[in-house]
C-alpha cells in the first residue's frame, strides 16, 4: 500500500495518462457499437425501399396488361364527310359534343334519309320527305356522332345553350318552318322537347334566340322569342325546361320591319328594336312582367334609371345621338356592360350605354 502511494506521488502524470487512455478506449468502443447499429439500420431502410419500389413496379406492369389504355381516334389534318342527295343549310356550330376536348361540328341539312352511319329517315319521325336533319361530326376525324330529324324546314340553329329540359349537358335550339322550336341534347342528339305554334303566313322569328333568367321558378333558365309580322312584334316567353309558354303573348308596335340586339348592363337587360328610321327600347323586366301579368321582383331583373329617362313611355322610342338612318346595331362588350355600335348609311357611332353619349 505504501509502495503504491509512493509510486503515485513519484509519477502523478503517468496515473492521469492511464485514466485518460482508459476513458478514450471506452468512448471508441461506444462509437463502434453505435456506428454498427446505424449501418445495420441503414441497410434495412435501403432494403425496404427497394422492396417497395419493386412491388410498385410489379403492380404497375400488371395493371397495364390487365386494364389496357382506351383507344383514341387518330386525329387527321384533313377529313371529309359526304351526304348523298342532301342540301346544307347556312348554319354551323362548333361545340365539344363527345367531350374529348376537341371541337366538333354541328350543322343542318335537308334530305330524305340521313347518312349510312345511322340509317334514319324522315318517315321514322312522321315527317314529310325530304325533311331537315341536325347532325354532329367529330372534329378529330369527321366520323358521325349523331343525327336527328327535326322538322320540315329549318330557319335557325343555335347551340351551346345550358339547361334545356332536364339534361345536364348543353343543348341546341332549332327554329323550324312552320314555326316550331325543338330542343336537342348536344351529347346524344335526342329531342328534349318540341313545341309548335301557328302564326299564319309572312312571319319571321328574330334571331339569335335569347336566354333569360328563370321566370317560372323551376330552377331552369327560360327563353324569350320575338316573332315579327308586318309592324307587329309578338313576344313569347317559353320555359327552358318544357318549352311551354309562360304567361301570355305581348305585342309591340314598330314602324316597319324590325331587327333587334340585346344589351346586358350591370344589373339589367334591354332589347333594342330598330327599323330604318326608328329605335325602340324595352327592358327585360318590363317584357317579363307584361307576359306574366304581374311585376316580377327578381334580383337579376331590374331597370336602369338613366335609360328609363331616355325612353318615351308611350312609344318606347329611345333618344340616342343619331346621324341618319339605322343600318345595323352591334353590341360591344366592355367590362361589366355592353356598349352599342350604331352603323348608319355614311358613318358609325359608338354609344356608351352608361350615359347614352357618343364615344366617337
Amino acid at each position: 500500500m505504501d509502495n503504491k502511494d509512493s509510486e503515485a506521488e513519484i509519477h502523478p502524470l503517468k496515473t492521469e495518462e492511464v485514466k485518460v487512455q482508459e476513458n478514450h478506449e471506452h468512448c471508441v468502443e461506444r462509437r463502434i457499437i453505435k456506428s454498427s447499429g446505424l449501418s445495420r439500420l441503414s441497410r434495412w431502410r435501403t432494403a425496404a425501399f427497394f422492396i417497395s419500389l419493386f412491388l410498385c413496379l410489379i403492380i404497375v406492369f400488371a395493371f397495364s396488361f390487365i386494364i389496357p389504355c382506351p383507344e383514341r381516334p387518330v386525329s387527321e389534318r384533313t377529313w371529309f364527310q359526304y351526304y348523298n342527295d342532301a342540301v346544307a343549310y347556312q348554319f354551323l356550330a362548333i361545340e365539344d359534343v363527345n367531350e374529348d376536348k376537341v371541337q366538333d361540328v354541328v350543322f343542318a341539312f335537308k334530305a330524305s334519309n340521313g347518312s349510312s352511319s345511322f340509317n334514319r329517315s324522315c318517315l321514322d319521325e312522321g315527317l314529310p320527305s325530304p325533311c331537315a336533319f341536325i347532325a354532329a361530326v367529330s372534329g378529330t376525324n369527321g366520323s358521325a356522332l349523331w343525327e336527328s330529324p327535326t322538322g320540315e324546314d329549318v330557319q335557325w340553329l343555335q347551340c351551346g345553350i345550358q339547361q334545356l329540359g332536364t339534361a345536364e349537358a348543353p343543348g341546341c335550339l332549332v327554329v323550324g318552318k312552320p314555326l316550331s322550336l325543338t330542343a336537342i341534347d348536344l351529347r346524344t342528339g335526342e329531342v328534349v322537347w318540341r313545341q309548335s305554334r301557328d302564326f299564319g303566313a309572312n312571319y319571321t322569328a328574330l334571331t339569335p334566340l335569347s336566354v333569360i333568367p328563370d321566370v317560372d321558378n323551376d330552377r331552369v333558365q327560360d327563353l324569350i322569342i320575338f316573332i315579327t309580322k308586318g309592324d307587329q312584334i309578338e313576344t313569347l316567353i317559353l320555359s327552358g325546361k318544357t318549352g311551354k309558354q309562360i304567361g301570355s303573348t305581348v305585342s309591340l308596335t314598330v314602324d316597319g320591319s324590325a331587327r333587334y340586339v340585346r344589351l346586358d348592363l350591370r344589373s339589367s337587360s334591354y332589347f333594342l328594336f330598330y327599323t330604318d328610321n326608328s329605335l325602340y327600347a324595352y327592358s327585360l323586366k318590363e317584357l317579363c312582367s307584361a307576359a306574366v301579368g304581374m311585376e316580377l321582383k327578381l334580383p337579376n331583373l331590374k331597370q336602369d334609371p338613366h335609360w328609363e329617362k331616355n325612353i318615351n313611355s308611350a312609344t318606347h322610342r329611345l333618344s340616342l345621338p343619331s346621324f341618319g338612318d339605322f343600318r345595323y346595331l352591334v353590341k360591344v362588350p366592355v367590362q361589366s356592360r355592353d356598349n352599342v355600335l350604331v352603323l348608319h348609311s355614311e358613318m358609325a357611332t359608338l354609344i356608351n350605354t352608361k350615359d347614352l353619349r357618343a364615344l366617337w
